[in-house]
């Protein structure tokens, strides 16, 4: 590990800077994260020293890093050692927050420097709106500087190295065909919208443990527990999701009366209203990992089967909103009298199949006769099929034989997505992801973004990059806690295709 004197902890800087302070020196504080260093850094750190004495420079710590997929190229350590050893940078603290308000709240700088570029720069997350408040609160000024300016995510684009950017040529072809405005609106559309989503509740406990081999008098794998993580999943995760984008979410679950303070806990945006059939409650997935690999070694599943029924008033609530989610996990949750009462309304529906071992072959998207929309995993496309997804020209064509269905939305893992439409040529997506620690929820991600955009009549290559996108945020992170959101997708869209 690369280090240099003048890296600090951030939560030891405070001092240091206090006693700054005592002897009258003006602290300058920069932020940022300064993946590829070039002339533009060097510039407005060299015009950032000249507003005082002392100069602290923050970074984002990787985690952190909202640039979009495979980044950071260079990881925390690397960058931080980079920025100390200019001439004219004093401090170099790593920032483990997502944005740089708390850092300025521990340093309180009379300069807080931005680039110039920030200046006339719309502020898409409202990020540069919190940090000059952070700074005037604490009795600073922000100042915008550079005479230079380069873009750490420009220059990774046009490098294009292999491992950076394998995808180049697509990305390339979606800047020729919208411009970054034009995209940013298609998110910024979806607020207004008003959904409804019907489902099972899924509850995925992570359970970590450490291999201890195989026990001495039985055929069987010996681990200790050492933490567990619980997670939202099914269609309390899609209403997490969707939450994120949209102001009004209606959620229709099954959760026992003594499972309401739990399930309230794992809705995290408390805007969505919920609504509980009261059934046969949560159902429960624990999944044994290895604490070390991350790989999931077995699971184990908990539910009782019951049956939603053909209820007026229920029925009455699901249709109220403008777009239906539906996500069957075939668990006895949705019968088929209640799929097909779906025909009589023009709701717009979004639909969603699940077939899991406890399922194959039972959970069948057969007995819904239409839906505006359906996505489905090229494994789950094959078992309605019947046939292996190579061999069929024509997949919208082929599922129009069993359900009425105006769009389709096929997953195929690590090779992306393909979307189809009438009456509009099909399209295919790759997958962007270069870092996947959990798979688990990806399909569920591509659904709900790939069905709000459809619904608001978007093009397929819109749906598609978005879809992708959302994924590839996904599937970098363990769990469905800490998931998608406006602002990651917002800020990934921009660095990807400046």
């Amino acid at each position: 590990m690369l280090t240099s004197y003048k890296q600090k902890k951030l939560s030891d800087i405070k001092t240091e800077i206090n006693s700054q302070k005592y002897n009258n020196k003006r602290i300058i504080h920069a932020h940022g994260v300064f993946d590829l260093l070039h002339v533009g850094h060097i510039r407005h750190l060299e015009l950032a020293k000249k507003q005082g004495d002392i100069l602290v420079v923050t970074i984002t710590t990787d985690e952190f890093v909202n640039k979009g997929p495979n980044r950071p190229v260079f990881d925390e350590n690397l960058r931080s050692y980079a920025i100390a050893s200019l001439e004219y940078v004093d401090y170099v603290c790593l920032s483990p927050f997502p944005t740089s308000v708390e850092a300025i709240n521990i340093i309180k700088p009379n300069v807080f420097v931005k680039g110039e570029e920030f200046k006339e720069q719309e502020d898409i997350t409202g990020g540069i709106l919190k940090e000059i408040k952070a700074v005037e609160n604490n009795g600073g000024k922000v100042a915008y500087l550079g005479d230079i300016v380069y873009s750490s995510s420009n220059l990774i684009n046009f490098i294009g190295l292999e491992n950076i950017h394998k995808h180049k040529n697509y990305f390339n072809a979606i800047k020729r065909s919208y411009d970054l405005d034009e995209l940013i609106n298609w998110i910024e559309k979806l607020s207004n919208l008003e959904v409804t989503v019907i489902g099972e509740t899924i509850l995925e406990e992570y359970i970590y443990c450490e291999g201890k081999g195989q026990s001495l008098k039985d055929p069987v794998l010996s681990v200790k527990r050492e933490n567990s993580l619980l997670h939202p999943g099914g269609a309390l995760f899609i209403a997490n999701i969707l939450s994120k984008f949209i102001n009004k979410v209606k959620l229709i679950t099954d959760f026992d009366i003594h499972e309401k303070t739990l399930l309230e806990t794992y809705i995290l945006n408390k805007n969505i209203e919920y609504i509980n059939i009261d059934k046969f409650g949560i159902i429960w997935r624990q999944k044994i990992i290895d604490k070390d690999s991350g790989n999931k070694i077995f699971e184990i599943l908990n539910y009782n089967e019951s049956q939603i029924t053909e209820d007026q008033s229920l029925l009455e609530s699901i249709y109220g909103n403008e777009i239906l989610f539906i996500s069957d996990h075939g668990l006895g949750f949705i019968d088929k009298n209640f799929a097909e009462s779906i025909n009589t309304t023009n709701t717009f529906v979004s639909l969603n199949i699940q077939c899991n071992p406890e399922n194959s072959g039972i959970n069948s998207i057969k007995k819904y006769k239409k839906a505006n929309h359906c996505c489905l995993s090229g494994h789950e496309f094959e078992l309605e099929i019947g046939t292996k997804r190579e061999e069929i020209n024509n997949p919208l064509k082929e599922l129009n034989k069993y359900i009425n269905c105006d769009n389709l939305t096929i997953t195929d893992g690590k090779k992306g997505t393909r979307h189809f439409s009438e009456g509009k040529n099909r399209i295919k997506a790759p997958a962007i992801a270069n870092k996947v620690l959990d798979r688990v929820g990806a399909v569920d991600v591509v659904f709900a973004v790939s069905s709000l955009l459809v619904s608001i009549g978007a093009p397929l290559e819109v749906v598609g990059f978005y879809s992708n996108l959302a994924s590839a945020i996904h599937v970098a992170e363990n769990g469905n806690t800490n998931t998608i959101n406006k602002e990651k997708i917002l800020r990934f869209t921009t660095s990807l295709l400046k």
